[in-house]
């Protein structure tokens, strides 16, 4: 009787557990489409340095700034 109840337990926590992700998904899932895009134009763009040196990222920076510029 005691082993039943112990099993019967875990399976109950863990639909909780499955309950609550499926919960914390469908939550999230609207949370991210009720973020408005003005006017549906959007542009994201990455620039990518060659490595973490100083240079590298000073002109990666530049690039990122000549883009926007240009746009």
């Amino acid at each position: 009787m005691r082993k039943n109840l112990l099993r019967l337990s875990i399976v109950l926590l863990i639909g909780c557990f499955i309950i609550a992700g499926w919960g914390m998904l469908i939550w999230q899932a609207r949370q991210s489409a009720a973020v408005s895009i003005p006017n549906g134009d959007l542009i994201r763009l990455h620039v990518l340095a060659n490595s973490d040196k100083p240079q590298d990222q000073q002109l990666k920076l530049k690039v990122r700034d000549a883009v926007i510029a240009y746009l």
